[in-house]
């Protein structure tokens, strides 16, 4: 009985602690060569939010599962829009839902596809980061083949 008060406790103290923006939240660098920054917490908090995707002054954060990514914008050199077809079963017939994927090329390599809520937040998103990072190109890259 004393054991689990104890727990009690402990579990209770945290989560006030946590609720109160007491403890740092953990980031993960999206790519390697990102530079650590000791107030991500707080551009973090000031970021504006569409869906799993905050935008600060100079970051982009999401989150996947329990952990939160960021990159930096300088890093990023494409940024867009992914659409694909989710064949569906209804009880009425067959059909197929639009998916909105915002896809990160970083270096050449595609580093982050992120589920979107829609195609009204798709677009947002897009014309934000246009916003807070006009050198970032919005556009799919053209695919080269070798045959060229």
């Amino acid at each position: 009985m004393i054991l689990i008060n104890y727990y009690n406790k402990i579990f209770l103290a945290f989560y006030i602690a946590k609720a109160n923006g007491e403890l740092g939240m953990k980031f993960n660098k999206l790519v390697s060569n990102e530079l650590d920054s000791d107030c991500l917490n707080e551009e973090y908090k000031a970021a504006k939010e569409i869906g799993v995707i905050s935008l600060s002054d100079s970051h982009l954060f999401f989150r996947k599962g329990l952990k939160k990514y960021y990159i930096s914008y300088s890093l990023i050199e494409y940024a867009f829009r992914r659409v694909f077809m989710v064949p569906a079963k209804m009880c009425c017939g067959k059909g197929e839902f639009p998916m909105e994927n915002l896809v990160i090329i970083s270096g050449g390599v595609e580093v982050a596809s992120i589920g979107l809520p829609g195609t009204k937040a798709a677009k947002a998103l897009i014309e934000e980061i246009n916003l807070r990072a006009p050198e970032i190109i919005t556009k799919c890259p053209k695919e080269t083949s070798d045959n060229e």
